[in-house]
């Protein structure tokens, strides 16, 4: 991603963009010859804790290192997604005569009488080395019929995904207390709210819930009219909440009591409750993060929103997404969208979120070129009025590389530090491609990053820093209150 020149006149030229200096390759560095470490007096288990980062490929070529290596590790599948019964049949053989190391395993196909027993035996063998299982309760069924369920024990699982699940199922695995990720696929019986809630009181951990195509019944008491909701079983321990094409319940107190502790709510093609609004006050619950995609537009958030991000496959889903929250209470933003559109700026950001102190836009389709070419003329454009309005202390933009030339103007840069009075950070990058779904994270490692921080003085300069810098300004922003984010100086300390 080079930087070229400021064009001649662009606002504010009196700023410079300093790049971060480049590494003194001429430089030598001599150093004494390292001495050889003896591999059979290293004990085992580092290498077994070793071979636990690694994927299959790399653990397999650790292994092959030496025959101490290959006696600790051995070249044993760790991470597997049985896609054909075939698969599943070889992989119990391979079990059954060399022992497990699974710790990833993806059992979900299609199950018939013949494979059954084979992936009760593949189970049976790994429950102590899994963390992750995906699986149908098909097969767990016929292992509760074989009355080896509740033996399972899968001490050290932390991550679950079940489907077509039951409340018989999920009291019957006695789901362990490390378990920390729960994901529910197609779970339309007839368990209502409380019997999920009382069927998995068993994990203390548990902080990350997903229900997709789920649909629970609402409870009601033995008279046959409206729940009291007093008896309910909450997730204490949950803060994430997904909900994917899922009712949630109608109630919005029977909501808050289920999940007291929720920060982070997902909702795609969803609807929050919206019965009993005038029960609890506006005050009493808020969300650090929502995140909105598939938006319909009868969405309302009763409670303070802190931090929404949007995913805006189509025009008006971004006007819906600010529609169902109080814009007030918004510190940050995050877009992620076909493509930039002047609207974006001019109507929902500087019209309807003019409190946010952060802004991360991310295009899908649009270049990264063409995507910046939009925003600087845009800050060019705007008038010292409305710049003075605008609290935005950091800015982030990515967008992928379609193009040879995917460099840019460091006019955008200055011009963004005119028209944007407050800005501290700006954050740039182009990576291949910008994914669709809007929980899958392009911070940190996951892009090109360049970062610049603003300093204001007599002349204003953008100094480039260090990408581990600018993520953790990043990190900041998104999890500080407005409170801390307007004290930065204060609570911000790059090195901690």
């Amino acid at each position: 991603m080079p930087i070229t020149s400021p064009k001649r006149g662009a606002r504010g030229t009196a700023a410079v963009v300093t790049p971060l200096p480049l590494p003194n390759n001429q430089r030598k560095i001599y150093n004494k010859p390292s001495a050889r470490v003896d591999p059979t007096r290293i004990p085992e288990d580092i290498y077994r804790e070793i071979s636990l980062h690694l994927s299959d490929a790399d653990s397999l070529r650790f292994a092959m290192a030496s025959k101490t290596v290959y006696r600790a590790v051995g070249p044993r599948p760790r991470n597997v997604m049985a896609k054909s019964s075939s698969q599943v049949v070889a992989l119990a053989k391979f079990i059954a005569e060399h022992g497990s190391a699974l710790i990833s395993l993806d059992i979900h196909i299609p199950t018939d009488d013949s494979i059954l027993d084979a992936m009760c035996d593949i189970l049976a063998q790994a429950t102590s080395s899994l963390h992750h299982l995906v699986v149908s309760t098909t097969t767990l069924q016929h292992l509760a019929s074989q009355g080896r369920l509740q033996s399972l024990g899968f001490s050290g699982l932390t991550g679950l995904t079940l489907y077509d699940t039951s409340e018989e199922i999920l009291r019957g695995m006695h789901l362990p207390a490390s378990l920390r990720t729960l994901r529910l696929v197609r779970c339309s019986s007839s368990m209502t709210w409380n019997e999920l809630a009382g069927s998995v009181q068993g994990p203390s951990a548990l902080d990350d819930l997903c229900m997709e195509d789920c649909d629970f019944e609402e409870p009601e008491d033995v008279s046959g009219g409206e729940a009291t909701h007093g008896d309910t079983f909450a997730f204490q321990s949950l803060t994430i909440l997904r909900a994917i094409s899922t009712v949630l319940p109608e109630s919005l107190l029977l909501f808050s009591k289920m999940f007291p502790r929720i920060s982070t709510l997902v909702m795609t093609y969803s609807l929050f409750p919206f019965e009993d609004e005038g029960l609890i006050s506006r005050n009493s619950h808020s969300f650090q993060t929502l995140a909105l995609s598939e938006l319909d537009e009868r969405l309302e958030i009763p409670w303070p929103v802190y931090n929404l991000r949007v995913l805006a496959m189509r025009e008006k889903d971004l006007q819906c997404a600010l529609d169902s929250v109080s814009t007030d209470d918004l510190t940050g933003l995050f877009i992620r969208a076909r493509r930039m559109v002047p609207s974006i700026w001019t109507s929902n950001i500087v019209n309807d979120v003019t409190a946010i102190r952060w802004l991360e836009f991310e295009s899908i389709e649009k270049d990264f070129t063409t995507t910046i070419t939009l925003f600087t003329r845009l800050f060019e454009e705007q008038s010292s009025d409305v710049s003075e309005c605008m609290p935005l202390m950091m800015l982030s933009i990515a967008a992928p590389r379609r193009r040879n030339d995917h460099s840019f103007s460091a006019t955008f840069l200055i011009n963004a530090a005119a028209a944007l009075p407050n800005l501290r950070y700006i954050a740039l990058a182009d990576p291949k491609e910008v994914p669709t779904a809007l929980m899958e994270d392009l911070s940190g490692d996951h892009a090109p990053w360049r970062w610049w921080r603003v300093i204001r003085g007599e002349r204003t300069e953008l100094k480039e820093i260090p990408g581990w810098e600018g993520e953790r300004v990043r990190r900041f922003f998104r999890e500080a209150s407005r409170e801390k984010v307007d004290a930065f100086d204060e609570n911000f300390h790059a090195l901690r």
